[in-house]
């Protein structure tokens, strides 16, 4: 005798499996001895904690690489030498500021619950957006919170989670049916994504092009005031100052931590490294990708200025909400795996649009996904970055037809 289950239920069943599965390959991932900067040990907590640190001590010393070396180690004795570099805009280290205040170790506990309550809103605003069963959609926010990339930004201490609340926040506030209020905290938040400029452009130029008064102006006095935020630290002229300091940085990054890139130039620079390219080889190609990069970047504003004269612009605009954040990891020039935590809208909707089974293929892919990021090493080639693009282009492709 055969007992009927319902499709719900084993959705929801899968995903608790999945869900304790993984929680206990990250467990044990956070207890095994790491390098400094492990999940539970610190995180990258130090490399915004010494920010704020440098700011109390030495202001006009924010970007000297090894005062934040002296300090880290200093409040971070593990660390044998090793550091996070800070290298975010001088505004970033005003808004951390009030981390100093705090011993690390609460610290980071206060930076962890920021972004827990940063995913748990976020979750809310796309189950709100996209109006899905309840029972359902839980079992896609517990799935996908223990997802490696957003488990380990929400362990971490990484920033992806407010990243991703910065986007759903531009996302739902350029809808026409939002409210003002809705539209300010659109406006609020692509501006706020300024904290990583790279990710902030596609999101203003929505508020440019499809927000709406209210949202547009919020968005341009917050950009005034992180101006002058970063003039505390670095004076007038701290564009200039933290460019170069951003490419500086962006060398070394590259170097350290290019078999955990997933955009299109650091999967690019790990291949080359990884097949023994000479230097001058490896920066054509990477030059190449910039070019891609660039050029497919281009035709998303294009895109974008489209929707907006589209007689069939709420559709269209679906459209974007599923595009832009997954090509946002893809095409800024060195996004970590943890940064794929902005595809959760994309994985939302094709979420809602999918049958069981297929729902239930999203759950398979997302734990193979964690199972890839477990073979990272910085010898290997970029397993986790080629997977990262595979299985981005397939929810792409999948979401847009699920639209169409």
């Amino acid at each position: 005798m055969s007992i009927e289950i319902s499709p719900h239920l084993l959705l929801r069943k899968s995903a608790l499996v999945f869900t304790i599965g993984i929680s206990i390959a990250l467990l044990f991932g956070a207890l095994t001895p790491q390098l400094p900067g492990s999940m539970l040990e610190s995180g990258d907590l130090p490399g915004f904690y010494v920010a704020a640190e440098i700011l109390q001590r030495s202001p006009h010393r924010l970007y000297d690489f090894e005062l934040q070396r002296q300090i880290e180690n200093e409040l971070w004795p593990h660390f044998n030498g090793h550091f996070l570099a800070f290298a975010y805009p001088p505004y970033t280290a005003v808004l951390l500021s009030p981390l100093a205040l705090l011993p690390p170790h609460d610290a980071q506990l206060i930076f962890i619950l920021i972004n827990a309550i940063a995913l748990a809103w976020s979750f809310r605003i796309l189950y709100l957006m996209h109006d899905t069963r309840p029972e359902n959609f839980l079992a896609f926010a517990l799935i996908l919170s223990c997802a490696t990339p957003v488990a380990i930004s929400l362990v971490g201490a990484q920033n992806s989670c407010l990243s991703l609340l910065a986007i759903v926040l531009t996302l739902r506030g350029i809808r026409p049916d939002a409210n003002t209020l809705h539209q300010c905290m659109a406006g609020l938040g692509s501006a706020l994504l300024l904290y990583k400029p790279q990710f902030a452009i596609f999101p203003l130029l929505l508020i440019a092009l499809l927000g709406s008064r209210p949202a547009r102006s919020t968005a341009a006095i917050v950009v005034i005031l992180l101006y002058i935020l970063g003039t505390i630290p670095s004076g007038l002229d701290w564009p200039a100052k933290w460019i170069t300091v951003a490419t500086s940085f962006g060398n070394m990054n590259y170097q350290i931590n290019a078999h955990q890139m997933v955009s299109l130039q650091g999967l690019t620079y790990s291949l080359a490294h990884a097949a023994g390219m000479s230097e001058t080889t490896t920066n054509s190609f990477q030059h190449i990708a910039q070019f891609i990069s660039l050029g497919v970047a281009l035709a998303c504003c294009w895109t974008i200025v489209l929707v907006k004269k589209s007689p069939q612009r709420a559709i269209a605009q679906r459209k974007l909400e599923i595009l832009l954040p997954l090509l946002i990891p893809i095409l800024a020039p060195q996004t970590l795996f943890y940064d794929l935590t902005l595809g959760i809208p994309a994985a939302c909707l094709l979420w809602k649009g999918t049958s069981s089974k297929e729902a239930f293929g999203l759950l398979f892919s997302i734990a193979l996904f964690s199972g890839v990021f477990l073979l990272r090493t910085p010898e290997s080639v970029s397993l986790f970055g080629i997977t990262a693009l595979f299985l981005l282009s397939l929810y792409l492709w999948r979401v847009l037809r699920i639209q169409s």
